[in-house]
């Protein structure tokens, strides 16, 4: 299937148009609708709680990022690829107040979550932040779900597929430097989003010449062209 770019970051699939933002999110502006993938709120206080030292206010501030964006789009429906939280572990209770907090900002907002598989456990949470959860969700010509492992079979497999899970990113070689970069990957049926969430890491991917890749730098979305993959082998993030 060949994905029509409109834009440096703007694209149609199957009659829809969708914008790549330079946050990390796609927007689906006939549906008023974002997707975000692993967001991992709470990684950070997990790491903290085991000695790790990150900074401080992590959550915040993507937090804020969300809300610049929701803003900026006017956004009715937020649709979470899976990972929205990184452990199971109830973590102190600024990370979950700040989670509160935020909801309420945006009591109007619909949230839909694909479960992904570290969004276990935590049923509680997300009834308290009024999130609705789901393994997968079919609307108009796509499909979500956290991994492809979870989308819906049947006439469902037809629709073209967005996914989380594998964090994806490229990475660019020029001589003896090696730049990796977070990026949109566009396949023939599924789609791959770059992990929202910090302190998350990466899987470098190798596309192929038929896919459409787009990296984040510099706070711009650009698509690659003729830029030279380095070499490196498709991976499994988590």
């Amino acid at each position: 299937m060949r994905i029509r770019v409109d834009h440096e970051n703007t694209i149609s699939i199957r009659g829809e148009t969708l914008r790549l933002l330079p946050e990390k999110l796609i927007e689906w502006p006939a549906q008023k609708t974002l997707l975000v993938a692993d967001t991992h709120f709470g990684k950070a206080a997990t790491f903290r709680q085991f000695g790790i030292p990150v900074p401080e206010e992590t959550t915040q501030a993507m937090l804020t990022r969300l809300t610049s964006v929701i803003e900026r789009t006017n956004a009715q429906r937020l649709l979470i690829l899976g990972d929205f939280i990184h452990s199971n572990v109830k973590h102190a209770e600024g990370f979950e107040a700040a989670l509160v907090t935020w909801r309420a900002h945006h009591r109007d907002l619909e949230i839909v979550l694909l479960r992904g598989n570290h969004d276990r456990g935590r049923a509680d949470l997300f009834e308290t932040l009024n999130i609705e959860v789901a393994n997968s969700l079919a609307d108009g010509p796509f499909s979500f779900a956290h991994d492809a492992a979870a989308l819906a079979s049947g006439a469902e497999s037809e629709l073209y597929a967005f996914t989380g899970h594998i964090h994806p990113q490229v990475a660019l070689s020029e001589g003896r430097k090696q730049l990796r970069l977070p990026c949109f990957w566009f396949g023939e049926h599924h789609a791959a989003l770059p992990a929202f969430g910090d302190f998350t890491g990466c899987a470098t991917v190798k596309p192929t010449e038929s896919d459409n890749v787009f990296v984040i730098a510099d706070g711009t979305v650009m698509p690659l062209h003729s830029l030279t993959f380095a070499k490196s082998k498709t991976v499994h993030g988590g």
